[in-house]
């Protein structure tokens, strides 16, 4: 026995075969989702949160596979404050990589409240050209070990 429905099943492999409006009503809210509504609340926020939400939405191949993280990235301004979130994507936009969880993880080391340094450090050399500042650090050693 078999049931008839109103609306053709779609051909394609693991499609949605419902209709929206067959939705329960706690599910129906999605449906207000769209690129144009996460832009919105986005910019609520400020211009780097709407620049890393841009970003989000341009990686995935359909729009809606990224309506997850955009959800992730703009609650993340209940639990720190607006403008932390909007220090924290700008920081991310700086390391050009946009995902949830770096986003978090800038915003739990506190890395927002740090000022980035757009330019480049340097100090001259005795010959007067300029050279950049390499950090102390253990790991790297001077020209004396390459002899």
């Amino acid at each position: 026995m078999s049931r008839k429905t109103d609306y053709q099943r779609p051909l394609y492999h693991r499609a949605a075969a419902a209709l929206k409006e067959h939705l329960h009503p706690s599910h129906q809210w999605i449906n207000s989702w769209s690129p144009i509504f996460f832009e919105e609340q986005a910019d609520k926020i400020g211009p780097n949160t709407r620049l890393a939400i841009d970003e989000i939405l341009r990686l995935r191949i359909y729009p809606e596979q990224a309506y997850r993280s955009c959800v992730g990235v703009l609650s993340l301004a209940k639990r720190y404050t607006a403008q932390r979130l909007e220090d924290a994507c700008e920081r991310a936009l700086y390391y050009k990589h946009i995902s949830v969880t770096l986003i978090k993880s800038i915003l739990d080391r506190e890395l927002d409240r740090i000022q980035l340094i757009d330019e480049e450090i340097t100090v001259t050399d005795p010959d007067g050209a300029p050279r950049p500042i390499i950090p102390l650090h253990d790991n790297i050693r001077g020209a004396e070990s390459y002899q």
